[in-house]
């Protein structure tokens, strides 16, 4: 039985991996709103797992070099800035941010450094995002849902979201 080589396995994983085809294909915005062929679903849930794409293919790629890191990063930032106000992309911020801050209290996304920084562009991005859905029609529908992810990725450590809820 022949098996691949560990270059050829890594080539392999990396060819197959959904954000590195996003990045290629120019479609970032896609994979972190799970459309498209980015989107994931299971038996149990009708919508996006949004923790599926970013604690597997992003997390993956974003831990293969501090290159790779650097790109995930920006493109992350992308996202954040690419936000339409409205409860789809609110509902997206949300659970990516969740996921995001879920892997990285457990030692993923080694070389990323978002949001350890309260003067970081990530900050500012949300906190200018979360003001304006403040003002929204939907907010009071929504507020409680920005409560629930603010406690969750502060039981992960990291307080931004509930700095930022407690302003608006």
């Amino acid at each position: 039985m022949n098996f691949p080589n560990n270059f050829e396995a890594l080539k392999n994983k990396m060819t197959n991996n959904n954000f590195q085809k996003a990045i290629q294909s120019g479609n970032v915005y896609d994979f972190f709103r799970g459309k498209g062929s980015y989107f994931i679903s299971i038996p149990d849930y009708d919508g996006h797992v949004h923790g599926a794409q970013m604690g597997g293919a992003a997390r993956v790629y974003a831990e293969e070099s501090r290159e790779h890191s650097k790109e995930f990063d920006k493109f992350f930032l992308e996202f954040l800035d690419s936000l339409e106000v409205s409860e789809d992309d609110l509902n997206h911020l949300l659970a990516n941010l969740s996921s995001y801050c879920a892997q990285k209290s457990r030692g993923g996304f080694t070389y990323s450094f978002l949001f350890e920084n309260q003067n970081g562009p990530e900050w500012d991005s949300v906190n200018r995002y979360l003001n304006e859905v403040s003002k929204s029609s939907f907010f009071g529908n929504v507020k409680s849902q920005i409560a629930r992810h603010a406690n969750f990725i502060n039981k992960k450590g990291y307080k931004f979201l509930s700095y930022i809820f407690e302003t608006l």
